[in-house]
């Protein structure tokens, strides 16, 4: 009997053990739910804005931004603000609509970015090729920020965290691939990553899990091309070390994987919900509406939905749905 009781409380204790962690946690946490927030792009689309959710039947539609519009603009979820550069100004998005969020140092076109705990890294660009800045939030001005190795437009970036990017191709630097380390310091250092197998510029790019631990880089369309491309980042750096003059590529390799549906130029890649979507481009006709999401494990695309309108040179990002409540309370 007394082993029995023994064995029982035994069996009692090992239960309270597992279920503490989730009595003093409450009720499981819900993921938060996220959108893609889609901005600018060819006219007349250039100043429109609107929200698109997977599994959603429709987009929400967000306020004009002001005009001209936005061509080829970069867009950023920073300190819980939303906000879009492009030429020589940054707007971020209120209940009011859009509003001015001051000046950039340098007029910036096909440029990218990256959000730092200082603000939004603006990087590269056709009127100032070589040189970064950052934008803190509701400043006046942004503020000049370290030099890139090499003068880059048209490039897409893929942000590891908050202080490693990824630059890929662009214009005169089409297979070229660049990590900067660093990058909320001012002072970032670079290593050559290996180069893409297709010259792309005007491209879209990303990241993704595979596993919960090999992390995945994606690139995708550019200049009259459907391919697609992968990177093992995890792999391919786990053996080299940053260094700002190294020319020495990491191991591993681009592979190409399924193709596009058909030619996108100028599309616009992100993340939602740990999944990559590509929208837009211009196909073989002009624009397109077509969103599409990209499967880790069978890696192929699939069409995902569509925009409200076809874009080209637009820009894209992941945004909590609860920052634009205001607009789109009927989205699910």
């Amino acid at each position: 009997m007394l082993s029995y009781l023994t064995s029982q409380f035994s069996s009692l204790t090992t239960t309270l053990l597992l279920l503490t962690p989730l009595l003093a946690s409450g009720s499981p946490t819900v993921p938060e739910q996220t959108g893609l927030i889609i901005l600018g792009g060819e006219s007349p689309g250039s100043l429109s804005a609107e929200v698109w959710v997977p599994g959603s039947s429709s987009t929400c539609t967000l306020p004009e931004v002001p005009s001209p519009g936005y061509w080829s603009p970069t867009l950023n979820t920073v300190r819980e603000q939303v906000v879009a550069c492009e030429n020589s100004a940054c707007s971020r998005l209120t209940d009011y609509g859009w509003e001015m969020d001051g000046l950039t140092l340098h007029s910036r076109r096909g440029h990218t970015s990256a959000v730092t705990g200082q603000g939004v890294l603006l990087v590269g660009g056709t009127d100032a090729p070589r040189s970064t800045e950052v934008k803190p939030a509701n400043a006046s001005q942004g503020v000049e920020s370290f030099a890139l190795e090499r003068e880059m437009e048209n490039m897409c970036s893929i942000q590891i965290s908050e202080s490693v990017m990824v630059l890929t191709g662009g214009d005169g630097t089409y297979t070229l691939v660049t990590e900067y380390s660093g990058i909320a310091t001012g002072a970032a250092t670079t290593r050559e990553l290996p180069e893409l197998n297709t010259r792309r510029a005007g491209h879209a790019c990303g990241s993704y899990l595979v596993l919960g631990r090999s992390l995945m880089l994606i690139v995708a369309g550019g200049w009259d091309t459907s391919s697609t491309e992968l990177l093992d980042y995890t792999a391919a750096t786990s053996t080299s070390s940053a260094t700002t003059t190294s020319t020495t590529s990491a191991p591993g390799r681009w592979r190409e994987a399924a193709a596009l549906p058909g030619k996108h130029s100028l599309p616009a890649g992100a993340s939602v919900a740990g999944v990559f979507h590509l929208a837009g481009g211009y196909g073989d006709n002009g624009a397109v509406a077509e969103v599409l999401s990209w499967d880790a494990v069978s890696e192929a695309w699939s069409v995902a939905g569509a925009m409200a309108r076809p874009r080209a040179g637009h820009a894209m990002a992941e945004v909590p749905m609860a920052l634009i409540q205001h607009y789109c309370k009927d989205m699910h």
